[in-house]
C-alpha cells in the first residue's frame, strides 16, 4: 500500500472486503465494482469510486480520472483514511458476533420448548 496510489478491486462478489477497508486505512482511493458490501464501505464519503460491474469502460475512465488527478486522489485518500476510522475493531467485531450468536442460541432453546 505505502507504494500506491489507487486501490482497484474490480471484483463481482465482495463481502466488506478487509482488503478495501486496509488500503481505505493507509489512505489510498479506491476504485472497484458496486457490489455485496463494497457500498457500506464508503457509506455517503467520497472515499474513491464504486461502477457498475457491467460496463469495464466507467471503470478504466474512474481509473483514468484518478490518475490524471492527483488533488482529487489526495482527497479521497483522505475521506477513505477518515472513514476507516468508523470501521469496527476485532474487538468491537467479535462482540458483534458474540451478541448475535447469543440471540439465535436464546431463540433456538425458545423455539425448543414452544409446543
Amino acid at each position: 500500500y505505502d507504494h500506491s496510489d489507487i486501490f482497484v478491486l474490480p471484483s463481482r462478489f465482495e463481502t466488506c472486503s478487509m482488503a478495501t477497508r486496509e488500503a481505505m486505512a493507509r489512505g489510498l482511493p479506491v476504485v472497484g465494482y458496486a457490489v455485496g458490501g463494497m457500498p457500506g464501505n464508503f457509506e455517503d464519503v467520497q472515499a474513491g469510486r464504486l461502477v457498475s460491474p457491467d460496463d469495464p469502460g466507467v471503470l478504466a475512465e474512474a481509473l483514468q480520472t484518478l490518475l490524471a488527478t492527483p488533488a482529487m486522489r489526495v482527497r479521497m485518500g483522505q475521506a477513505a483514511r477518515e472513514q476507516s476510522h468508523s470501521f469496527p475493531t476485532w474487538e468491537e467485531a467479535a462482540h458483534r458476533l458474540h451478541s448475535v450468536l447469543q440471540n439465535v442460541a436464546r431463540n433456538e432453546c425458545g423455539s425448543a420448548q414452544s409446543p
